[in-house]
């Protein structure tokens, strides 16, 4: 066996001992942006240079489960269930969107999570239906109309389409008018054969809303269906759209138009639209009617 004197065994042991991390090597952290940075020690920052120094001494590091002093006397305010529910709602209400419009243009929208959520979890409440009698969706009645009520509008409506939106305005002019006898403002669309519902939207702004009554027309012109109230639903204001009253009325067999007026309305002595005062029964009890705004018509095949 071949022997080593004393004196090299502690110089060999004096040498492994020398390679002490602290005088040399290099330092590794993970930076905000999570990409690993390693450095000569020498360079190595402050701060993280500290926090290993601590870790390697045995000291808790900043983050760890170690309990503060503060937990440990009790001195720390805990949140409820209640409390926290509250805090992410109220984060959740301080949201956008940005999109462009079809001018181009960037729009930035606010969201309302928590509103949104309520309004479709109340929209079966919210529903109305401002007309039954007898459990009946419509009443029937006889009501005489003139055949040649509505024969000048013809001459400029446009054709609804199945799966097409239509907006009617009533603000355009020159003004068109039908006669129920009396002169009311009105407008009318050409129905194409497939056809067989309208789907009617009325928004309700602060300026009031649009609520029309409709006559279906054949092909002479000839009235065939007088409807005096078009909706049935009431849809609540949400993030990304006015509230809405909307309806849906079948074609009858032979209609081939349909004209829409405003019953509560009179030519002024200027020859615009004037609002006749009274009580409406078919009105929203909360909305003031209006002369002036649109409705949003699509056609729909009924299948």
């Amino acid at each position: 066996m071949k022997k080593i004197p004393l004196a090299a065994a502690c110089l060999l042991l004096a040498a492994c001992t020398q390679n002490r991390p602290e005088e040399g090597g290099f330092y590794s952290w993970v930076d905000a942006q999570g990409n690993m940075v390693t450095v000569p020690r020498d360079q190595a920052p402050a701060a993280e240079a500290e926090t290993q120094a601590g870790q390697e001494d045995g000291a808790p590091a900043s983050g760890s489960a170690a309990m503060s002093e503060a937990e440990l006397d009790g001195e720390v305010e805990y949140q409820t269930d209640e409390d926290v529910q509250a805090l992410i709602e109220q984060r959740q209400r301080d949201r956008f969107v940005i999109y462009r419009d079809s001018s181009g243009y960037q729009v930035v929208q606010p969201v309302d999570v928590p509103a949104e959520r309520e309004a479709r979890e109340q929209k079966k409440k919210d529903l109305t239906e401002p007309l039954r009698a007898g459990g009946q969706v419509f009443i029937e009645r006889i009501e005489g109309v003139p055949a040649n009520c509505c024969q000048v509008l013809l001459e400029d409506a446009t054709e609804l389409k199945v799966g097409e939106e239509q907006l009617v305005n009533f603000v355009a002019q020159p003004h068109q008018w039908v006669a129920m006898p009396g002169r009311h403002p009105g407008r009318a669309v050409r129905l194409d054969p497939a056809v067989k519902l309208v789907r009617i939207q009325s928004f309700l702004l602060k300026t009031g809303y649009i609520h029309p009554q409709a006559v279906f027309l054949n092909e002479q012109g000839v009235p065939v269906l007088l409807v005096d109230n078009l909706f049935v639903r009431r849809h609540p204001e949400s993030w990304y759209r006015y509230a809405s009253l909307e309806g849906e009325v079948e074609v009858p067999e032979g209609a081939t138009s349909l004209v829409l007026y405003l019953s509560y309305a009179v030519p002024d002595a200027a020859g615009r639209p004037e609002l006749v005062p009274g009580r409406y029964l078919w009105a929203e009890p909360d909305q003031s009617l209006s002369v002036n705004g649109e409705l949003l018509l699509r056609g729909l095949s009924g299948e």
